[in-house]
C-alpha cells in the first residue's frame, strides 16, 4: 500500500492589478538629475494602504493590499532634503501571508 502525497497547491495566478510588480520593486529621483529617475510600475498606485507603521514627512512606512488578489506588501519612502537636489528613495516589498500577519499583528496597538 503505497501512501499518497499531498501534492503542493498549484500556482496562484498572476493577478491583474499586482502582477507586475514582483517580488521588490525600487525607485530613486533626484532633482535635476532626470536621467538618474527610476519609478515605481504604475500598478503601484492601485494599492490600497491598509495601515500607516510611520508617517513622520520625510519618512514613510505603510502597509498596503492588492484589491485584486488580497496579497501585502510594504511600501516605504525615504525623502533627503539636499541643497544641490533631493533625493527620493521608494520600495515596495511583496510579504508572505505570515509577514504580513506578523507586522499587522505588532502593530495594531500603535497605529
Amino acid at each position: 500500500m503505497s501512501k499518497s502525497k499531498k501534492s503542493d497547491p498549484p500556482p496562484k495566478p498572476a493577478c491583474d492589478t499586482c502582477g507586475v510588480i514582483g517580488q521588490k520593486a525600487f525607485a530613486f529621483e533626484k532633482n535635476g538629475w532626470p536621467e538618474e529617475t527610476t519609478h515605481l510600475p504604475a500598478a503601484a498606485n492601485n494599492l490600497k494602504t491598509i495601515r500607516v507603521i510611520k508617517d513622520s514627512g520625510s519618512r514613510k512606512f505603510l502597509v498596503q493590499q492588492c484589491p485584486g488578489c488580497g496579497d501585502y506588501f510594504t511600501y516605504e519612502l525615504d525623502y533627503e532634503f539636499l541643497a544641490g537636489g533631493s533625493e527620493d528613495e521608494e520600495s515596495l516589498i511583496r510579504l508572505t501571508k505570515s509577514e504580513a500577519r506578523e507586522i499587522l499583528k505588532k502593530r495594531k496597538h500603535r497605529s
